[in-house]
């Protein structure tokens, strides 16, 4: 499949559930494992982690949906950032393109987002695996619901300086971008631990990105 060259202009809405530090060295090793990547994301050394479930609206390779983890800050070689370790979207363009423009070990998984005719945001996962015209397990399921005025959201504050490794490769992201967003509150969630591995710990902060505008400019490649 052709690969789609960035920089990749995105829109859409998201749900981003931030959790405290907290180094976990086997939820690392499970993310990493249940990735299929051989590549170790790095020393976990703390810091925030976060819960990312993007509905894009647009982007260079369409709409997509999207569920990943970055579930804190990595030391690789002298660098740092925050490493994203499981992550799931509903395009296979989207997965070709993550994988060779940034280290991102994408998967493609079976997602649905969207708000419900009682005003909270839903989102789930199942696997790609199913018979034809079908679906296959499901393993991740969320409802959120939003409350209070919206307010711009400073990108800054989230964990969007990432560091991937990927074929031998090391890839350096920095990316932009501007949001408008509320605070929410989970109603219910439900994951397969040995397939997404979310956190067991109150979240730090939930917030529904009603709209945001992200670039993903092109990687830095650092040295081995």
């Amino acid at each position: 499949m052709k690969i789609t060259e960035p920089p990749w202009h995105l829109t859409g809405t998201a749900l981003v559930v931030g959790f405290p530090a907290r180094p976990n060295r086997k939820q690392r090793d499970v993310s990493a494992s249940a990735s299929g990547s051989t590549q170790s994301p790095g020393r976990a050394i703390g810091g925030a982690g976060a819960v990312v479930l993007a509905d894009y609206r647009t982007s260079d390779v369409g709409p997509y949906r999207e569920l990943l983890i970055a579930p804190g800050r990595f030391r690789s070689g002298t660098d740092t950032g925050h490493t994203i370790t499981r992550i799931f979207v509903d395009s296979e363009a989207s997965a070709v393109s993550g994988r060779a423009n940034w280290g991102i070990p994408k998967e493609t998984a079976l997602l649905s987002a969207g708000f419900a005719a009682d005003g909270s945001w839903r989102f789930s996962a199942a696997s790609a695996d199913g018979n034809e015209g079908g679906s296959g397990d499901a393993f991740f399921s969320l409802t959120a619901r939003p409350f209070g005025p919206s307010f711009p959201v400073p990108f800054g504050r989230l964990p969007f300086r990432l560091l991937q490794e990927e074929g031998g490769l090391r890839f350096l992201t920095r990316l932009g971008g501007s949001a408008r967003g509320r605070f929410a509150r989970i109603e219910r969630v439900w994951s397969d631990p040995s397939v997404f591995p979310f956190p067991d710990r109150k979240p730090r902060i939930v917030l529904l990105l009603e709209t945001f505008a992200l670039v993903f400019p092109p990687a830095e490649l650092l040295d081995p």
